[in-house]
């Protein structure tokens, strides 16, 4: 719920009102989708130097004597 001083700023137009806060969080994160991005990230980050990274230079290595 707004503030009387938040009529313009921070105030969701009818259109963009859900039933429940859920939903208006889910569609937010359909529009933007930064959880699935961030998450991307974080998985990249995790498997940059371990047992992913190995296995794609053994994958082209093995290619390349090819």
């Amino acid at each position: 719920m707004e503030g009387p001083t938040e009529f313009f700023s921070a105030r969701l137009t009818n259109k963009d009102r859900k039933r429940t806060l859920v939903e208006e969080v889910l569609e937010g994160e359909k529009s933007t989708q930064r959880f699935k991005n961030k998450y991307k990230e974080i998985q990249e980050a995790k498997t940059s130097g371990k047992k992913a990274h190995y296995k794609k230079m053994k994958a082209l290595r093995r290619g390349n004597k090819s």
